[in-house]
């Protein structure tokens, strides 16, 4: 009973992630239907509009939540970093209490990350799709359909499945190396200014 109010801090997360796995799934879908020619390309593009525009209301919805999230979780993981590193110095590291911390920052990272991780496999799954559509114009002849295979190869090139949250942070594969390397940039200053090491 206690945790409940907890885990409903988490619950915004979960269906920003799930709200990517699940145009995910449909944009595998759209990919396998299109393989067996049981789509038209005209029928697809309209498709593939939907599922774009759809994550991209549900995207502007949690932006707010991910910038607080990655605004409050990482100075966390910092702190942590910092004081695990200070207390390994003066000797007084429990191994108890490094088992519980690594495990913390593993969480309040995977807060971070869950979004992006489901992002990166949409943008996955719509280059997919384009190889699809590539695959399909040399075996076609007729020459609408070779225009409208054109027309959708060149819409998912308008609108790739690449997200940025506030037009400022990427919603892709990169957010874990750019915070990464953004933890071990301000605690190597943290260490240098506090003359730990």
């Amino acid at each position: 009973m206690y945790i409940i109010p907890f885990s409903s801090m988490e619950i915004p997360i979960v269906i920003h992630y799930f709200a990517f796995h699940a145009t995910y799934m449909r944009l595998v879908a759209l990919r396998k239907f299109m393989n067996t020619k049981k789509i038209k390309p005209q029928q697809a593009q309209i498709i593939y509009k939907s599922l774009h525009d759809s994550v991209e209301n549900i995207k502007n919805a949690f932006d707010p939540l991910f910038i607080f999230r990655f605004l409050t979780n990482l100075p966390c993981v910092m702190l942590i970093m910092y004081n695990s590193v200070k207390d390994t110095k003066d000797g007084s590291k429990n191994i108890f209490a490094s088992i519980i911390e690594a495990i913390l920052v593993f969480i309040l990272i995977a807060k971070i990350f869950a979004p992006a991780i489901g992002a990166s496999s949409l943008s996955t799954e719509s280059d997919k799709i384009k190889v699809v559509l590539h695959d399909m114009l040399l075996v076609e002849e007729d020459e609408t359909k070779v225009q409208d295979i054109k027309r959708f190869i060149s819409y998912i090139e308008a609108r790739p499945f690449k997200f940025r949250v506030l037009k400022i942070i990427h919603l892709d594969a990169t957010l874990p190396v750019a915070i990464l390397n953004l933890c071990v940039t301000y605690l190597i200053i943290l260490l240098q200014l506090t003359h730990i090491y």
